[in-house]
């Protein structure tokens, strides 16, 4: 670890000018470090905060007045009536020269260009990465979500994908519709229809857009009725040139809208223009004119001046190309279904088109707060960085699609195949196995993707066809860290985060030069290289080369208690299974900005690995972000936490006598009502009490009692551990039946503590609190919302907390939250709150769990799985039944055998 030089010498101010700006700085500061704090930004790749200068990127160079020489900013010292230029002509061309470098190198893409040159956006490398993997059906249902017919744009689309596929740089492009065509033939088109909404809607115009329109429109629930002149439905797809026409698989592809229930009306006089009004008053909620010459229309939603009348795409609909069509007929349909779900359109265009207004790189920040539909509606025009290629020529599929007359199909070079016979199996996984998947998990992230953007890299005289420098398989090897150092520049982070701050120096350099790549010694697989899975070097990457890996699951489960937003499911998820929810958006924000204001309680305690205590107190501690004032009994918590001259607390801490934790903060309470009634405090402090069940259960309790009953607005919070710990593991009020400690001994006499434990929960919601809880650290959220809870009450609240403690309870510390979880799982330690003497619980396992599991994994409860013990182990059971169906009678909850 680095070591730090602790001085009692005050380091002497000076003044330095930094982009024309009089700034301040302190001796032995950085230029970069100064520049950091006043908001100048100063790129730098190989820099990390808190660690000695690298100096290795050189993007930090900058320029210092009377010196011929740029100077690096993370290893030059302010030096008093120094100027420098940050972004002078001569360091902003030095940097560019030092990017293309790192483009040249970097053989990683940030987003594939196919998706956005699509007009539906379908997700390729999705469907790609599916295709490859045999997964027809999964490749399917990707595609049918931005694109519902497959088969039929598999033969007459134009293919702008292909056009800027990224393979064709090295090869040829991938023949990414001739595979749509595949889907369509081996997988039988379905449409799954949504819950009936009861609404109508009516397309004018049974062409590619209008089709599309019923599609979408059919599978949110409403009904549907398309009406056109023409006899049967198609538009230019039946009746346009014989040579552009998809052939039998049209009527294939139509039959899932009918079956759906869309009712198609041939030769119809309503199909024109002056109609819409005409079906609005006969019914309809909503009107679509699809059928071409439109009223103006808003290019986001389709909306017209008209209420309730949607024109597909604006004006035009006939000249555009078929997938443009069915693209338009898509966004219709979603803004026609967010509409009639009571959706401000006038809102939605608005910010749709803020949006598009925004540079990319802001696009890609403010993405992730859009609503569903929004992000579906979302245009964005991304920038393509000119970047190294990683890819080998590779033998691709050459069948090329032949209409009756033997002319190629729409020209294209992905149109389809030589031959009647449909493409095999074979032949679809080897041309999806030539995608490159230009994805980067790290999109919007990256450092080196910002400063390309920033110094406008999209050209890149270094980067040539066949110019490869060094090519690296991606490293799978381990279960949560994947490896892509193709992605790398070999800025050092992560060798020296992993060696000077984590500890365990898994990386290293090795070859010279451009040659030069980072990896685990001897090339052995990271899980072997004494890695401890800390994560620190992926957070520290500037390049996207180290990324968390996304496991592939035969089975799962779900634990909603264990979530903490982060969104990253919902991102991955290859086939959208998971989606967000305004809620869900919601619920992630407030949960980030809490985790983002960080904990009251420092690192560097003393407290056991593992322990819960210090847990539960940086969880309580995130229920505020007003001034806190915090008491503390003797016991674990407070003398791991304030052994002198060090502390732990940021905030104003009280050490009081293991009895009088809450008499104290009582006090302090107290006069602080006081101190504000007269007007000397402004600021609205909470009074929090933390108290082992030592401290709480028994010695403290007449003190805890008082306070409640007298009153004083404070939090009461019981760091349960079920012992008194401290000081050698004697039995407390609350320990549990049967538990072994030092003074309660297992022996030929006794199984443990004879006694069950006291409901200390129950005796506060005796005293008459306006709020009592009781939580468990496995569950940040609903530990965090009850703390926030009782601090907003004007009066006394208790919550009590389950602390696996390791070593009373004889447990691996790497258990502590398990155990947590399986002790409310198991209904030992249930999830409710009494609010008001109204119970209700906050979390019931949809199955009761047994109890021994949780007991086996306890050495205080081992003499249970041995003879002649049996007794004690079914009482502590029959205890845990009887208090869970006790609870659930409390708060209204059925009983599983009533």
């Amino acid at each position: 670890m680095r070591e730090t030089t602790v001085t009692t010498t005050t380091a002497k101010a000076l003044e330095l000018t930094i982009d024309g700006r009089p700034l301040r700085a302190n001796e032995g500061e950085t230029i970069l470090e100064v520049a950091r704090r006043e908001g100048i930004d100063i790129p730098a790749l190989c820099h990390e905060a808190g660690m000695a200068a690298w100096g290795a990127c050189r993007l930090c160079l900058v320029e210092v007045e009377g010196s011929d020489k740029l100077q690096t900013a993370c290893t030059a010292k302010a030096v008093a009536g120094m100027v420098v230029r940050t972004n002078a002509d001569r360091v902003r061309a030095r940097r560019e020269s030092y990017l293309k470098m790192y483009l040249s190198d970097h053989n990683a893409y940030c987003e594939a260009p196919c998706t956005d040159a699509c007009p539906a956006h379908i997700d390729i490398a999705g469907y790609m990465a599916a295709l490859s993997a045999e997964k027809v059906e999964e490749a399917a249902e990707i595609i049918r979500r931005d694109l519902p017919f497959p088969g039929i744009l598999g033969v007459v689309c134009e293919a702008p994908c292909e056009k800027v596929c990224r393979r064709g740089e090295v090869d040829e492009p991938i023949a990414i519709c001739a595979l749509h065509g595949a889907v369509g033939d081996y997988v039988q088109p379905r449409l799954e229809v949504g819950a009936p909404s009861g609404k109508r809607v009516a397309i004018i115009g049974a062409g590619p857009a209008g089709l599309s329109a019923a599609w979408y429109l059919a599978g949110s629930g409403h009904q549907v009725s398309v009406y056109d002149l023409n006899e049967l439905p198609g538009g230019s797809l039946r009746y346009g040139d014989p040579q552009e026409r998809p052939g039998e698989i049209l009527d294939v592809e139509l039959q899932p809208l009918w079956e759906a229930g869309v009712r198609f009306v041939g030769k119809s006089t309503l199909a024109r223009d002056d109609a819409a009004t005409t079906l609005l008053e006969a019914g309809f909620d909503a009107v679509i004119l699809a059928a071409g010459g439109q009223p103006a229309a808003n290019f986001y939603t389709g909306r017209t001046d008209a209420k309730g009348i949607f024109a597909v795409a604006g004006n035009g609909v006939a000249e555009e190309s078929v997938i443009q069509q069915v693209a338009a007929g898509k966004r219709s349909a979603l803004a026609v279904d967010a509409w009639m779900k009571g959706e401000d359109l006038g809102r939605l265009e608005e910010t749709l088109a803020d949006y598009a207004g925004l540079p990319y790189l802001e696009q890609l920040k403010v993405a992730a707060g859009l609503s569903p539909v929004e992000m579906r509606l979302a245009e964005r025009s991304p920038v393509w960085l000119k970047m190294g290629i990683n890819a080998s020529p590779a033998p691709r599929m050459t069948a090329i699609a032949l209409t009756d007359a033997g002319a190629p199909v729409g020209g294209g070079l992905a149109a389809g195949r030589e031959t009647p016979e449909p493409l095999s199996l074979a032949e679809v996984k080897a041309e999806a196995e030539r995608c490159l998947q230009c994805v980067c998990p790290s999109l919007g992230k990256c450092d080196l993707q910002r400063l390309g953007v920033e110094y406008g890299l999209t050209e890149n005289e270094l980067v040539v066809k066949g110019a490869r420098v060094r090519s690296v398989e991606p490293q799978h090897d381990h279960p949560f860290i994947e490896r892509d150092m193709n992605r790398c520049i070999a800025c050092g982070k992560c060798v020296r985060v992993c060696r000077d701050v984590a500890g365990p120096a898994c990386y290293e350099f090795s070859g010279r030069g451009f040659t030069m790549r980072v990896d685990t010694a001897y090339s052995e697989p990271l899980a072997l290289a004494g890695c401890i899975t800390c994560g620190r070097c992926v957070t520290s990457c500037p390049t996207g080369a180290l990324t968390f890996n996304e496991r592939t699951l035969d089975s799962f489960r779900v634990d909603e208690s264990r979530c903490i937003m982060c969104k990253e499911c919902v991102g991955v998820c290859p086939v959208n299974a998971l989606d967000e929810t305004e809620r869900f958006e919601e619920a992630r924000s407030q949960w980030l900005e809490l985790v983002a204001r960080g904990s009251g309680l420092a690192g560097g305690h003393r407290m056991c690995a593992g322990c819960g205590a210090p847990i539960v107190v940086r969880q309580v501690l995130m229920g505020s972000s007003d001034p806190v004032v915090v008491s503390a009994a003797t016991g674990c918590l407070e003398v791991s936490t304030t052994i002198y001259p060090y502390t732990s607390w940021k905030g104003s801490f009280i050490h009081t006598a293991f009895e009088n934790s809450a008499a104290t903060l009582s006090g302090v309470e107290t006069a602080f009502r006081a101190l504000k009634k007269k007007g000397l405090i402004e600021d609205n402090v909470k009074f929090i009490a933390f108290g082992g069940d030592g401290g709480t259960y028994d010695i403290g309790l007449q003190a805890l009692s008082g306070a409640m009953e007298r009153g004083h607005r404070m939090l009461y919070v019981c760091y349960d551990n079920g012992a008194y710990m401290n000081t050698g593991f004697q039995r407390s009020g609350a320990t549990p039946v049967a538990a072994w400690t030092t003074t309660s001994p297992v022996g030929e006499e006794s199984a443990g503590k004879l006694q069950h434990r006291k409901d200390l929960t129950e005796i506060m919601v005796a005293h008459g609190l306006e709020y009592v809880a009781q939580a468990s650290p496995h569950d940040p959220r609903d530990l965090v919302r009850k703390a926030a809870k009782a601090l907003s009450v004007d009066g006394p609240t208790f919550l009590n907390v389950l602390s696996p403690c390791p070593r009373g309870w004889r447990a691996d510390g790497s258990d502590t939250i398990d155990l947590a979880r399986e002790a409310v799982n198991t209904c030992y330690w249930p999830l409710f709150e009494v609010e008001k003497g109204e119970y209700r619980l906050t979390y019931r396992p949809k199955v009761k769990q047994p109890l021994a599991p949780w007991l086996k994994r306890q050495g205080r409860f081992a003499h249970l799985f041995t003879p002649g013990y049996e007794d004690a182990l079914r009482q502590i059971e029959e205890w845990v039944d009887r208090e869970w169906k006790e609870l659930l009678r409390k708060c209204g909850e059925p009983i599983d055998e009533d």
